[in-house]
């Protein structure tokens, strides 16, 4: 029965059954199951309520330990944020930038955007990575371009 199982392991039994949710399935399920051990507002849980199919309610431990797709196991919300910094700095940076983009334009950034925002990412870098930064790249792109 699926309902009995941690999320970890019924995750794994979806995406290892040869569905078609695998090719993306393998990248993004490890950043989830690490963040598991956190509640709807970010407080730290060691046990999720789960409901069964008749309506039966029980507590499950929260496995918080997965392989993010690449091979790494990391455990929890510290090991996702180790990941990212040591790992996915850079894909980190690119998709909060294409968020802000966003926000600031009131468009979906596109193929056009994209030197643009590789500039902002770029210029990252050489600074503390804020988010007063960030909005100042932006804003100094955006100024630029028109």
């Amino acid at each position: 029965n699926i309902s009995k199982l941690s999320k970890a392991k019924a995750i794994g039994l979806h995406t290892n059954t040869g569905t078609g949710c695998f090719d993306c399935h393998k990248d993004i399920d490890g950043w989830g199951v690490a963040m598991e051990s956190l509640d709807a507002i970010g407080n730290t849980r060691k046990s999720v309520l789960t409901v069964a199919e008749k309506g039966s309610k029980y507590w499950t431990t929260v496995v918080d330990q997965a392989d993010v797709g690449d091979g790494t196991v990391i455990k929890g919300i510290e090991g996702l944020q180790q990941h990212i910094l040591t790992k996915k700095q850079t894909d980190f940076k690119r998709g909060l930038v294409r968020y802000l983009y966003s926000f600031m334009t009131h468009t979906t950034p596109s193929y056009k955007d994209a030197p643009q925002i590789s500039t902002i990412v770029k210029s990252t870098d050489s600074d503390l990575f804020t988010i007063q930064s960030l909005f100042e790249n932006i804003t100094h792109t955006l100024y630029h371009e028109n």
